[in-house]
């Protein structure tokens, strides 16, 4: 399905229904599922994309589209139990498999919070945000990160990852195989692959820095308010 306009009502409606059901279906088995998808460096690059955002022990950080919370221990390790983590998700199976991290890892510091980014209320602001391979997905990636932004204290950081077709000249033979590999985890390819969060970002900040990588594969954009 084609979404041309992604941001009206029924569209909307469509993408977080679609959301709900494939990441309701896949929840169980996600981690093991990212593991093979990454070749087993999703954990380096996790960690190498939260330290961007230079967190220091006793921040508050909020997670947007956290699924199984595969990025908590990066964070943990850098913000320490002083600190504060905030887990948010649309998908309540995504977050059930969270909870059970969080319990097993025995964090007393992180809580999670389940609905739509476009309706987030927080009691007070953050110190930063990360939002990894989800930014693609959401109806409306540009209002998405107004409210992301709208969440952070001045001086707060936040941090976009996600995944992109190639640009080089290697993607003729290499998109094709990308897109078959993604199509059973987002509700349309061509608005999750359509989509320049980066540019938003910069617009949104003013300064923001950016960085390709795996061959252009993966991109981070991140700035300051």
């Amino acid at each position: 399905m084609v979404i041309e306009n992604r941001e009206s009502p029924g569209q909307a409606e469509w993408i977080l229904g679609k959301i709900q059901k494939i990441y309701s279906q896949r929840a169980a088995s996600y981690n093991q599922h990212v593991r093979w998808l990454s070749l087993g460096l999703q954990r380096k690059l996790r960690q190498y994309i939260t330290a961007k955002l230079d967190l220091q022990p006793g921040q508050t950080v909020l997670e947007v589209a956290c699924g199984t919370g595969l990025n908590f221990s990066a964070i943990q390790a850098a913000i320490g139990p002083e600190g504060r983590l905030i887990g948010f998700d649309y998908t309540p199976a995504m977050l059930d498999q969270a909870k059970k991290q969080i319990e097993h890892q025995g964090w007393q510091n992180v809580s999670l919070m389940q609905g739509d980014v476009l309706q987030l209320q927080l009691a007070e602001p953050v110190d930063a945000i990360l939002c990894t391979f989800a930014i693609g997905l959401f109806p409306s990636p540009r209002r998405a990160l107004e409210r992301m932004v709208a969440a952070l204290r001045p001086g707060g950081r936040i941090l976009i990852a996600d995944c992109k077709l190639f640009e080089r000249w290697y993607g003729f033979g290499v998109n094709p195989v990308l897109k078959y590999l993604t199509r059973p985890w987002v509700p349309s390819i061509e608005g999750y692959f359509g989509v320049q969060p980066w540019s938003d970002l910069q617009e949104l900040l003013g300064e923001t820095r950016y960085e390709e990588q795996f061959g252009g594969l993966v991109y981070l954009a991140w700035g300051e308010i």
